[in-house]
């Protein structure tokens, strides 16, 4: 049985057919004496492989400006709830039919979707003329316009808006603790700090005011709803809807940190938060010595799978 099987294989040999199966599946083989052997004899060219990768990587790192990140720490404030609990059913009635909210709700969902709108950060931009700064490479400074290109136009303010939105400014909410952080990362850090603070002041401003215009709104209503009607017991429920306004009225105008009151506020920042310089540095050394690496190992096996003719 033994002496069968080696005449079959010595059979399998000596034909063409056999040859030339046992010849394709050897090349089809990846040795790693083969790729060792491809690395020993290109380390020069791989040396100066890695050393091009890391002048590119230091390059770009004094490039690119670094990113400094600020952040503010926010609590939300605890809006006191109006006599809602204590109003009989015609004040409800009243208010219900009139539009006045006699309760608080989710104190946070308002502010909360404010400071996440692109439309509230497109004013931020508006009102502090950021176009040119978001853009510098983009704006010449001296003739006060767009630099002209013929590969991209001009970007307007949409294009702020979702570049601070989805880059510079991010707003996290700890469920637990209640506590809001609001980051941002820029060039400046400085204006970085700056920024997170004024933006947390105009959430509050905004607040505050349109809860000035609602209530005064609401109290003007009341009021003349008040004169209009002689009935005892429908001027007592106006009388206290009134009451209710009038707290809401004096809490705005006495509040500063209408919606959230700053527990820790935004300073300069002193470490960079990117581009990180040893990583990018590892990743220029060994990112040009990788490349080249496979490029020689795939020529190699690419010119070894080609047919050679006699």
């Amino acid at each position: 049985m033994i002496r069968d099987k080696v005449m079959r294989e010595v059979e399998a040999e000596s034909s063409p057919i056999g040859r030339e199966v046992r010849y394709v599946e050897a090349d089809s083989e990846v040795s790693l004496h083969e790729i060792l052997d491809i690395l020993r004899r290109h380390k020069w060219a791989l040396m100066v492989a890695s050393l091009l990768g890391l002048a590119v990587s230091i390059l770009y790192i004094v490039y690119v400006p670094p990113w400094f990140h600020a952040e503010v720490l926010l609590k939300p404030t605890e809006q006191r709830q109006g006599a809602s609990s204590g109003e009989t059913d015609a004040a409800g009635a009243i208010a219900s039919l009139t539009g006045i909210n006699l309760t608080q709700g989710n104190p946070t969902a308002e502010p909360m979707a404010l400071l996440t709108a692109r439309q509230f950060d497109g004013q931020f931009i508006q009102d502090k003329n950021l176009m040119p700064v978001l853009y510098a490479r983009k704006w010449d400074a001296q003739k006060k316009q767009w630099k002209p290109s013929r590969w991209f136009n001009p970007p307007d303010l949409r294009d702020a808006e979702a570049y601070f939105h989805s880059r510079i400014v991010n707003v996290e909410e700890n469920k637990k603790s209640g506590l809001i952080t609001l980051s941002v990362e820029w060039k400046n850090p400085q204006q970085a700090a700056e920024w997170a603070n004024e933006l947390v002041d105009r959430v509050n401003a905004r607040m505050r005011d349109r809860a000035l215009r609602e209530a005064q709104y609401n109290l003007d209503y009341l009021k003349g709803e008040m004169a209009a009607t002689n009935i005892v017991s429908l001027q007592q429920s106006i009388s206290r809807l009134i009451e209710n306004e009038l707290q809401k009225l004096m809490l705005a105008k006495g509040n500063k940190d209408f919606s959230f009151r700053i527990v820790d506020p935004a300073q300069p920042p002193k470490v960079r938060v990117g581009p990180g310089k040893p990583l990018i540095l590892a990743e220029g050394l060994f990112g040009g010595y990788l490349l080249l690496a496979l490029v020689l190992i795939g020529r190699h096996f690419l010119d070894r799978s080609r047919p050679h003719h006699a």
